[in-house]
């Protein structure tokens, strides 16, 4: 094949692979806070709240976190936390230690790091780890162990053809200054330590710099 005919079909096959590629991971798109207010919102007790999973929350496990669990979880945050930095350090503690907990209740414990979307039973997309991680924080917060921050909706970026990949996160507000957190585990994979950066930096397509098993697309 001639340089001029390859350029001519890849000028054609690009816009295929681009949508094929949008269809191809559609789990991450906007729908986290509808999904979290279906599934999880207001409703959910620690006593009886839904782990989503296989992407989009196409798979729900009700499961429960015992008084020997959830107070290992408070003495995360004793003694009180002394600035917002630090709050925010525990509450990565707190959502790889709940996913370490839930991950055997709700078979997630495999769960892969920035898995594509295969609609697999166990594995989550971005939607489901924001989903989740939504409802860990709500539950800090009605403990009052959220003294710096409040919870914010999750967030959405990128749409393929600007150059980012699309992806969801969970957020916090630092209530002193106004800035907005990313709590993103969609990065690792699960019972890691989620990452937490301003919201800002995440939305310019922000990942870690070294990623452990790491494998690119």
């Amino acid at each position: 094949m001639n340089q001029v005919r390859f350029a001519k079909l890849r000028k054609h096959i690009r816009p295929v692979l681009i949508l094929s590629a949008g269809l191809w991971i559609t789990g991450c798109s906007s729908a986290a806070n509808e999904l979290f207010e279906t599934y999880s919102g207001p409703q959910a007790t620690r006593d009886n709240f839904v782990v989503c999973h296989g992407f989009s929350c196409r798979y729900t496990e009700r499961v429960n976190l015992t008084e020997s669990e959830w107070s290992e979880i408070l003495s995360l945050f004793e003694p009180d936390s002394r600035s917002a930095e630090e709050e925010r350090d525990r509450i990565r503690t707190a959502v790889a230690r709940l996913e370490q907990i839930l991950g055997p209740k709700s078979g997630t414990e495999f769960d892969r790091r920035r898995a594509p979307n295969t609609g697999k039973r166990g594995q989550q997309d971005c939607i489901d780890e924001s989903v989740n991680t939504m409802t860990y924080l709500t539950f800090l917060d009605r403990d009052g162990k959220l003294k710096y921050h409040t919870i914010g909706p999750a967030e959405t970026r990128g749409k393929i053809v600007d150059g980012k990949w699309p992806s969801n996160t969970a957020t916090v507000t630092e209530t002193a200054t106004g800035e907005r957190y990313v709590v993103d585990s969609f990065f690792h994979q699960n019972g890691e330590l989620p990452e937490i950066v301003t919201l800002s930096l995440w939305m310019t397509g922000w990942r870690p710099e070294k990623l452990p098993h790491e494998v690119e697309r």
